[in-house]
């Protein structure tokens, strides 16, 4: 690409683990095995790119963790795909959103701490500019930079946190509970799969933090829940969740006011809302049963 710009640190993009307004409050860390989230903004209206490859990388080079998009929908997950698990790029050449959020799992125990690059596209194909998130100045459209090629910016360093026992483990596809944990010489921990423990988005990213969910989550009253259907949707458990708050299908029904409206903590409202992700998502009690992965709390379980 003799047409196209060296790469320059810009502080038109950020790559960061965190996304509140406070910058301070970004994790530092990440643990083995596990998930977390990686965003990256472009500050400028005017940049929105629309190449970008992202990988981790160890102290001796190598590429380490696994990545994937966080959006079910067909456009937007069509964006995104993983030459090797290790990175992720764009798919086609479309203007990418301001903000895009990665999900990111952590390499093995022992391999340190890690550094997050990001290479960014900006420009038609053949010509524009590429560049580095995290600068210290703009350093836009051709700009060299004072201090020299690549100028001056931070890439996203983590280090690496003790290791938890994970709590959770994922079925095969057609796996019941008890199915997967005998398996394992383990026994199946009904209760916390009926408990308002998991009956939210935040209390499944919080807890399952071992098992890959494509986000957004979905809710859903099936029994099976949380679960991961075969192409890759995720739901958690609302069946019991009955406090009194007020629960909103994610999927609205055109067609029929009563299941567009607010589904209150009576179990019949629930059964509608499943009625209806029944029709639309292929997505019943038996059908998650034999089509699903069911997630099996490991905690308190006895071995055989």
């Amino acid at each position: 690409m003799n047409w196209v710009g060296r790469p320059v640190y810009s502080n038109a993009f950020s790559l960061r683990s965190g996304n509140s307004e406070n910058q301070l409050n970004d994790p530092t860390t990440y643990r083995p095995n596990e998930w977390i989230d990686i965003y990256l903004t472009t500050h400028e209206y005017t940049q929105k790119f629309r190449g970008l490859i992202i990988h981790a990388m160890s102290s001796n080079m190598s590429h380490v963790g696994i990545w994937n998009s966080t959006d079910t929908s067909f456009r937007s997950k069509s964006k995104w795909m993983n030459p090797e698990p290790s990175c992720i790029m764009h798919r086609d050449a479309s203007l990418k959103p301001l903000r895009i959020h990665f999900r990111f799992k952590g390499p093995p125990r022992g391999t340190g701490n890690i550094t997050l690059k990001a290479l960014i596209k900006v420009g038609p194909a053949h010509r524009g500019w590429f560049y580095y998130p995290n600068g210290r100045d703009p350093n836009l459209k051709g700009v060299v930079p004072v201090e020299g090629f690549p100028g001056t910016g931070n890439d996203l360093i983590l280090y690496e946190a003790a290791e938890r026992n994970l709590t959770w483990i994922e079925g095969k596809l057609g796996e019941s509970c008890n199915e997967a944990c005998n398996s394992r010489g383990l026994l199946c921990d009904q209760q916390a799969l009926r408990d308002n423990q998991l009956s939210t988005p935040e209390e499944i990213e919080g807890k399952l933090t071992g098992i890959e969910f494509l986000l957004p989550l979905a809710a859903s009253c099936a029994r099976v829940a949380p679960a991961k259907s075969v192409n890759g949707l995720s739901w958690y458990n609302v069946a019991n969740n009955i406090d009194g708050d007020e629960f909103v299908s994610p999927f609205p029904n055109p067609g029929s006011k009563q299941l567009a409206e607010v589904a209150t903590q009576l179990r019949k409202d629930f059964v509608h809302v499943l009625r209806y992700e029944n029709n639309l998502k292929k997505c019943a009690r038996v059908d998650l049963h034999r089509k699903g992965r069911s997630l099996m709390p490991a905690q308190r379980m006895k071995r055989l």
